[in-house]
């Protein structure tokens, strides 16, 4: 499926603003058209303005890329695209079947942390023991293996041979995988 996406920046009024297409393919948001080149149309209560001119307002083009179920958005159309940004992801994501993958959950845990100490404790191990027993009895931090990539980091950790209930790998399936993406996108597959 190919699909555009063009964003209004930072000039909607509400941050609730939506956007529709009419049945003449005209996009309208809080009054405003714009027509099917993504110019502005019709701006309502416009027309005594000062030097307002509507050629000058468009849509902004929003590159989007997808691997397997998820979905890189940019504002920057300057921004390399995700092979080039990430060029070892796909080989290093490839025993994990992404391209399979469907969203199952999300979950929000605020932290009141500086960001970057979340991202250390997300890819070290140390604490495993003290903080997650029963993850402790499941996976073999002591044989994890990180490797850091240009823009992104894989963590692999061993699943127990004996005493594993809740993670299992099939037989040569992968191990536990912990993946951060620069700059905030943290991916698990256990």
């Amino acid at each position: 499926m190919s699909s555009r996406f063009h964003v209004d920046v930072a000039r909607a009024r509400t941050p609730e603003a939506s956007f529709y297409t009419d049945a003449d393919g005209y996009a309208r948001e809080v009054g405003r058209v714009f027509g099917k080149s993504w110019q502005l149309v019709r701006a309502p209560e416009m027309d005594d303005v000062a030097d307002f001119d509507p050629t000058r307002i468009q849509l902004e083009p929003v590159r989007v890329e997808s691997r397997g179920p998820l979905l890189f958005v940019t504002l920057d159309t300057h921004i390399p695209s995700v092979p080039e940004y990430f060029p070892h992801l796909a080989a290093d994501c490839a025993p994990y079947g992404v391209e399979k993958m469907r969203y199952v959950t999300s979950r929000t845990y605020p932290v009141n942390a500086n960001w970057k100490v979340y991202v250390d404790n997300f890819l070290e191990g140390y604490h495993i023991p003290l903080v997650h027993p029963a993850l402790n009895r499941e996976l073999d931090y002591r044989r994890d293996v990180t490797t850091l990539r240009e823009h992104h980091v894989m963590q692999f950790c061993l699943i127990r041979e004996h005493g594993a209930e809740h993670y299992r790998t099939s037989p040569g399936g992968p191990p536990a995988g912990y993946f951060w993406l620069y700059p905030n996108m943290m991916l698990n597959h256990e």
